[in-house]
């Protein structure tokens, strides 16, 4: 029997590294199966979950039947901590690889012992020039079926021994996280990008090695293919991170020598650190994660989060604040793109809703006051819609005009530089009850839809309300509003969770009975829609939640499904301009955007000039709180840029926040699609 388990590093093969991040280290074969890929390892993954806890004892049994392999078993990481330091004795240098385990957990504790921690990882490209500097520089090559080709390049066992020269040891200490574990035979597998990890394994005085308990897996082969499906769906969130950074010592090579041998070992770490308590919670999914950080790839907040020496990814921020590591999830914009990217399908925006509920009941438990004002205040925002379309134009003058701006914004927290939206008086529900929306003629067929207008079309922008209800009208649709109330959202974002709910089962009852009377449903709010038809089903799943899921539709999916069978009203005027359409974060992840595109493309002479993908930063009223708002005028910086090079006629977009962002930061007023299509329809009108 070998002195230590097996160590193996899976690494871009060899004739990709000599030309790398070109086209030709792309594999160019046959395109991959990614989806039977994202199968299996979803399988793995929860396979390894599933049998953790046999798991957990085959790896110990077999772990320390090594006489070369020093192991620890450790509870939290300040037992880690303590022991590498331990290990360490009079050495006060310590070398980690590019692992969140250790960066994030373990790091900050080593720091406060007084070792100087740094990664190799970032001096070998220290002279280095990453063009890509946001998501949106991204190559996309898994959308384009472009695979990087991650093999086993290096058996690592032999590394870990003592070197023939003595020279070669350095005097410092290498902690490295594990990418992956076999418990039948204790193999240890690395993924590495440069040569940052082997050459630690060879050099350092001691090695440590740390095993998250979530990456045990069943054998060498899965602990072989889960590591280099790391490499795969992690490529371009590697990209992200090709920054160079300052570090106290430039690499492993400027180390001084450790001429004495004695007591050079391998030590492995069995880490838990809340793991095993998060896989008894709801909060298991979480551990799914193999730590690919796929899940950066278009998150907005990314590049602000990343400043501070950690690895940042959403995963990672949930996970370190479920260790009750990080106080507040408020920097979360819920754009819903991590469950979109993340090869597992976890859904991670379901899980920062659910911490989110957690911390806020627990607050609320065992603190005098809760909620802050400002939580509470936002936290109803139809209730602050009501009141202030009642005392509109006064309302309007009171937030946006001294003294009431400052007065009011300073007591809700709000950044006093930003303009609010404006209250209507006449509300969209005031005017359709009025009759002025209602159709009077007898309607053939089925030819019903119920509308769920949501607050921002209801109480600030009534205009899209009657445009929708005037197109339908156009295409002999019974437009019923039925009862209902703000979709929970905003009040989910504001911690409101009571008040949330209420309205979810209020909602789900209203709606549901019009469905049973043959209604459909629509809405022309992108948040309202992914909150009814997924949010919903995530914390208050029924029959009836489901049922109204079923047969609710954004507008702009249910008007080109009328299109395609041929009962959608073509008879458009031209409108000979230029368009920039920007897609809203919570359009693009219900997958509707191509039927957002088509529309436009339906008027004649319209050209879509540009689609803008990037978020836009608002997030609702999270872009107004001042310690959020320049950080979401930052993170819609890309997006203006962009509408001011394109130069078209009109800025559309479907979401009224991205619409209040838009204009803010350009001064360029944005329409919703819905009214450039009821213009075509009226002009057509007119001409005739």
């Amino acid at each position: 029997m070998s002195e230590i388990p097996p160590i193996w590093i899976v690494e871009p093969s060899a004739r990709e590294k000599r030309r790398q991040f070109s086209r030709i280290l792309i594999s160019r074969g046959s395109p991959p199966d990614l989806e039977a890929i994202k199968l299996r390892l979803r399988e793995l993954r929860e396979h390894s979950l599933h049998e953790h806890t046999s798991l957990l004892a085959e790896f110990k049994d077999n772990i320390t039947r090594y006489p070369g392999i020093q192991f620890k078993p450790a509870g939290d990481a300040e037992e880690a901590a303590d022991y590498i330091q331990e290990v360490a004795q009079r050495t006060q240098s310590i070398i980690v690889n590019r692992s969140s385990i250790v960066t994030n957990e373990l790091k900050p504790r080593l720091e406060r012992r007084g070792f100087c921690v740094a990664e190799p990882y970032y001096a070998e490209f220290h002279f280095f020039e990453n063009r890509v500097r946001d998501y949106w520089d991204l190559p996309y090559l898994l959308r384009k079926e472009l695979v990087g080709n991650f093999e086993i390049s290096i058996s690592a066992t032999e590394l870990c021994l003592p070197p023939r020269c003595g020279e070669a040891v350095k005097n410092c200490v290498a902690v490295l996280g594990v990418n992956a574990a076999s418990a039948k035979d204790g193999s240890i597998f690395f993924l590495q990008h440069f040569s940052n990890i082997s050459k630690s394994l060879e050099q350092a005085r001691q090695v440590i090695l740390i095993v998250g308990l979530d990456k045990l897996v069943k054998d060498k082969e899965d602990a072989a293919f889960q590591t280099k499906c790391m490499g795969i769906f992690g490529m371009e969130s590697m990209l992200l991170s090709l920054r160079p950074r300052q570090t106290e010592f430039a690499d492993i090579d400027s180390l001084p020598g450790f001429p004495e041998l004695e007591g050079r070992a391998v030590h492995i770490i069995l880490l838990d650190n809340g793991r095993s308590r998060i896989l008894k919670s709801s909060f298991k999914e979480l551990l799914l994660c193999m730590g690919c950080r796929a899940c950066i790839t278009q998150c907005p907040i990314n590049r602000s989060m990343s400043q501070n020496g950690a690895i940042w990814s959403p995963r990672d921020y949930l996970f370190m604040s479920l260790l009750e590591e990080s106080r507040s999830m408020d920097a979360c914009l819920h754009c819903e793109a991590c469950r979109v990217e993340c090869p597992l399908d976890i859904d991670l925006p379901r899980l920062m809703w659910m911490a989110e509920v957690d911390k806020t009941l627990r607050a609320d438990r065992t603190t005098k006051y809760g909620r802050t004002l400002r939580d509470r205040m936002l936290g109803n925002p139809e209730l602050l819609a009501r009141v202030g379309s009642l005392a509109a134009p006064f309302s309007n003058a009171a937030l946006n005009i001294d003294p009431g701006k400052t007065i009011v914004k300073k007591a809700l927290g709000l950044d006093r530089n930003r303009r609010l939206p404006s209250f209507h008086r006449e509300t969209f529900k005031r005017w359709f009850a009025r009759g002025d929306g209602r159709v009077r003629e007898a309607v053939p067929g089925n030819r019903r839809l119920a509308y769920y207008v949501g607050c921002f079309a209801n109480y600030y922008q009534p205009e899209t309300g009657k445009a929708l209800v005037q197109i339908l009208k156009r295409n002999g649709f019974e437009v019923l509003v039925p009862d209902q109330k703000c979709c929970g959202l905003p009040m989910i974002a504001n911690k409101n969770m009571r008040g949330a709910r209420r309205n979810a089962e209020y909602n789900v009852e209203s709606l549901a009975a019009v469905v049973a009377e043959g209604y459909d449903i629509i809405t022309a709010c992108p948040s309202c829609s992914l909150m009814i038809r997924r949010e919903y089903l995530n914390f208050y799943d029924s029959p009836k939640a489901r049922l109204v899921a079923e047969h609710l539709y954004y507008v702009d999916e249910y008007l080109m499904g009328l299109n395609r069978r041929g009962d959608l009203d073509t008879g458009l005027a031209e409108i000979p301009q230029s368009v920039f359409y920007h897609v809203p974060c919570h359009l693009k992840v219900q997958d509707t955007t191509g039927d957002s595109l088509e529309l436009l493309h339906l008027i004649p002479g319209l050209s879509v000039e540009k689609v803008g993908t990037v978020c836009c930063g608002m997030a609702g009223y999270h872009g107004y709180k001042k310690v959020h708002s320049g950080l979401s005028l930052e993170i819609g910086g890309k997006l203006f840029e962009e509408i001011g090079l394109a130069q078209a006629d009109k800025v559309v977009t479907s979401c009224g926040a991205c619409k209040l962002q838009i204009e803010a930061g350009t001064g360029v007023k944005a329409i919703h699609p819905i009214l450039l299509l009821q213009e075509a329809y009226g002009a057509r009108q007119h001409l005739s």
